[in-house]
This record gives C-alpha cells, sequence and structure tokens, in this order.
C-alpha cells in the first residue's frame, strides 16, 4: 500500500488521501522492523557497562547480544506479518461464507429430472438480466430442436449473456427461460449442464496434453473418441502437426492461432455429445483458409444440434454456418432473419457489418 502511494503521490495529494493511503500499517510494520535495533543497542550498553563493572565477562556479554538479536528478528518478522494474517483470516470467513451458501436456482428434485433427456427446444420470454453492462431487456428467443442461431450486435448488447443464463451462471431477473416447456429455474442445474455442451473464442487450456485438454470433463474418453472429435472439429491435422501430436503439452512453448484454440475447445464441446451446443466470443480469425476452416468445423460440429453462436464480430464464420441471425441492441433484439436477407437489405445488420470494415 505504501508503495503504492507512493508511486502516485500526486493524485493522493491531490485528493487530500494521505491519511487514508498510509493507515496504520505503515507505522506497525517500521515499528516491528526498527525493534531488533532498538533492543540490540539497549543490550549493547547495558553489557558494556556491566563489563566495565566486573560483572560479566565478555563472552557471556556476546552470548546475550546474539540470543536477543536473533529472537528479536523473528519476534520482528511475526508482527510485520500481523496485518497479512488479518487480511487473510477476513478473506477465508468470506470465502467459506460464499461456499457454504446454497443456491436459490435449481434446487429441485433431481431423481426426477435425471430421466429427462432434452430435446433442444430452448424459449427466452421477457428475459430481464440486469447485473449493469451489458443488460437483457425483455429478451425473447425461441429456437426449435436442432436449429443454429447467431447472435450479433454492437459492443454491450449483452449478445452474450444468454449463454450463461442457460448454464445457469446466472439467474434471469425477470421472464421465463424453458428448456423443452420446462422452466430452468425449476430444472437441476446439473442434468441441463450435462446435456449442454460449451466452446469458446477465447477458450482456456489447462498444462496438460491436448488429449488430456479435449477429454476435459469426459474421464472415461478413450483415444479413438478423442481422434474422432478433434477431427469433427477440424483440429486433428495441426495436432499431429504439433511437436509430439496429442501428447504435446500446452504450456507457454506451444502458440496456437485463435481458429486453432476455437477449434480445439470445439473439440472438447464436441466429444461431451451434448443435446445443445453453445460458442461464445467468436470473432474473425487470422486469414481467410482459417476462416474457411472454423465454418466447416461449426457447419460439422452443430448437425443435429440445437446451437446458440454469440459473435463478437457480424462477418465472423459462424455467422455464415447460423440458420438464423439475430441481431441485438440495447439487450433486446432488433432484428432477425437469414444472413442473406439481412445482409441485402437495408438493416442494423448491413450497417455493422460496414462498420467493422471500415474499422
Amino acid at each position: 500500500m505504501l508503495r503504492e502511494a507512493l508511486g502516485a503521490v500526486r493524485v493522493v495529494v491531490s485528493d487530500c488521501a494521505q491519511p487514508l493511503a498510509l493507515g496504520s500499517r505503515p507505522l506497525v510494520f517500521g515499528l516491528a522492523l526498527a525493534t531488533p535495533t532498538f533492543s540490540y543497542a539497549a543490550c549493547a550498553a547495558l553489557g558494556a557497562h556491566l563489563f566495565t563493572n566486573g560483572l560479566v565477562s565478555y563472552e557471556d556479554v556476546f552470548r546475550v547480544l546474539q540470543s536477543l538479536i536473533l529472537g528479536t528478528v523473528l519476534a520482528s518478522q511475526l508482527a510485520a506479518l500481523a496485518p497479512n494474517v488479518l487480511r487473510g483470516e477476513l478473506a477465508a470467513a468470506r470465502v467459506l461464507n460464499l461456499i457454504s451458501k446454497r443456491s436459490l436456482a435449481y434446487n429441485v428434485n433431481a431423481e426426477f429430472h435425471t430421466k429427462w433427456s432434452m430435446r433442444g427446444n430452448i424459449r427466452f420470454y421477457k428475459v430481464g438480466f440486469r447485473p449493469g453492462p451489458p443488460q437483457l431487456h425483455e429478451f425473447s428467443l425461441q429456437l426449435r430442436e436442432g436449429q443454429r442461431v447467431a447472435l450479433v450486435g454492437p459492443p454491450g448488447c449483452g449478445r452474450s449473456l444468454p449463454v450463461p443464463l442457460l448454464l445457469g451462471f446466472y439467474r434471469p431477473t425477470c421472464g421465463t427461460l424453458l428448456l423443452d416447456g420446462r422452466d430452468v429455474t425449476q430444472t437441476s442445474r446439473a442434468v441441463v449442464r450435462s446435456q449442454m455442451a460449451l466452446a469458446d473464442g477465447n477458450a482456456t487450456f489447462f498444462r496438460r496434453t491436448v488429449a488430456s485438454n479435449i477429454a476435459y470433463g469426459c474421464w472415461d474418453a478413450r483415444t479413438d473418441d478423442i481422434i474422432s472429435a478433434a477431427k469433427e472439429a477440424g483440429a486433428h491435422d495441426f495436432i499431429t502437426a504439433l511437436p509430439e501430436g496429442y501428447a504435446t503439452v500446452l504450456d507457454g512453448r506451444v502458440m496456437l492461432t485463435p481458429s486453432q484454440r476455437l477449434r480445439l475447445s470445439l473439440a472438447r464441446a464436441v466429444l461431451r455429445d451434448a443435446t445443445v451446443l453453445l460458442v461464445e466470443n467468436l470473432c474473425k480469425v487470422e486469414d481467410d483458409d482459417a476462416e474457411a476452416l472454423v465454418e466447416a468445423a461449426l457447419r460439422r460440429a452443430c448437425l443435429g444440434r440445437t446451437c446458440i453462436l454469440a459473435c463478437q464480430q457480424p462477418q465472423c464464420a459462424a455467422v455464415r454456418a447460423a440458420q438464423w441471425v439475430c441481431v441485438m441492441r440495447a439487450g433486446a433484439i432488433a432484428e432477425q432473419g437469414p444472413v442473406a436477407f439481412l445482409a441485402a437489405s437495408r438493416s442494423l445488420y448491413r450497417r455493422l457489418c460496414y462498420s467493422s470494415t471500415v474499422d
């Protein structure tokens, strides 16, 4: 805290925030570090006085000095850590309190819903969600079984919020979200997630082999299944070109292009063989060849599944792979239709395409 205050001293002084910036921690820290020096000086003065009067020997003075300096150093170090210990206790209390809380969403009879096999019909009816920007406002959308829908729009329009709402990361503020006619708030969260797969254009991969990253969450997957999923996602060719193929460990030394990261994440989702496929953070990748590979991979992965594709850019491959495009603005759907129809008409989608091309 003191280092930050000194680094931004102009801001601290201009806001008259010196007491807030300093607080009591620097005083405690300074006293803790000064205590050994003061103790050593006092002991040395007392030892010199006693030695001069012949009350103690020279060896005893230095023996006491060494014992004292070691003890006070350890004590001062512990005292300097006291503020951090208190902060750790408060943080641990908050974490334990969060863990002990029972979720308000999806608390239902699991025995009933374990028998439910999702068909893939999804309906958002006047769904609202207001955590701050972005937000949803009376968002309504219906997806039939096996339909592919792309969500596009300018930044802050809320295009990425339907995905976490379906996965149960958030609870709708208002409105109704139905899965095969069942209210999502009355459906087991574990069962819903088990029948959905998530792919991410900005996917995070663990420090494991490529095969382990694809099979993450499907621990009993066989090698043939992993390779088959990678082929369906268009990732097999570049994986085999890696130094050790599927045994290559994804660490800082392995650099993947945006399209490769997306296809690897898509392979993980395909392996789950879920009824609903959710893909978020989709954008244009490095070149036209990679765009073609991503589009083909998405078409194969979406075949026979209900898919929601949240696209950051209106001209990315995911939009061309979708059957239906919804253009969002201010948390609601402003227009929708096939991509060819929207691109040919004087629509908001066409203006978005033009603005992204100019940028």
